[in-house]
């Protein structure tokens, strides 16, 4: 059995390309495909046949269940009216990337958008003061614009921390100016 280097992603559709030239004659050549059959399938759909010419044939294969191993075997007929039949292997290897963790300034940078999002609902007054569940109202509690300014304060406060502690440039914090009378 072969077994090809190159891997299957289950969201993929590949071809594969089996040689013969070692299994043929002097003068023979492939002249049909009879079967693509599946030894272990390994979730992926059917094989179909693309093509052949003299000497190669090539199965397009989607799908499957990464961690396995899909095996088929192809049959063909040459032009010697031989039949000549070879199993193949392919693993299933799911390749794309994880998406890299969200960094602690990209946290904060979204719960800051996400605070003065909702402070602008508080400000116009469209946050939700009640709720209807099964019939029954629910008080949820809605932050004023002074905790809302607050807490986005606190955010960017925490930003600017991370930032320094991420070696990224930013402007010194200004401290607040007291107002005395």
């Amino acid at each position: 059995m072969f077994t090809y280097a190159e891997t299957l992603d289950p969201n993929e559709v590949r071809s594969f390309t089996q040689t013969w030239g070692e299994d043929l004659r002097d003068g023979e050549a492939i002249s049909a495909i009879d079967a693509v059959t599946f030894i272990d399938e390994a979730g992926t759909t059917q094989p179909t046949v693309a093509s052949f010419s003299t000497n190669t044939t090539l199965v397009w294969l989607t799908g499957g269940n990464t961690g396995e191993t899909v095996t088929f075997t192809v049959r063909v007929t040459t032009s010697q009216s031989r039949t000549l039949e070879k199993a193949f292997a392919v693993r299933v290897v799911e390749t794309t990337l994880v998406a890299p963790a969200e960094t602690e300034v990209e946290r904060l940078t979204r719960e800051i958008a996400e605070a003065k999002a909702q402070r602008a609902l508080v400000a116009t007054g469209e946050a939700v003061i009640d709720a209807w569940r099964d019939g029954r109202r629910i008080r949820v509690a809605v932050p004023t614009l002074a905790e809302m300014d607050a807490h986005i304060l606190r955010l960017q406060g925490e930003l600017y921390d991370a930032q320094v502690v991420a070696g990224i440039e930013v402007q010194p914090r200004r401290t607040a100016i007291g107002v005395y009378y």
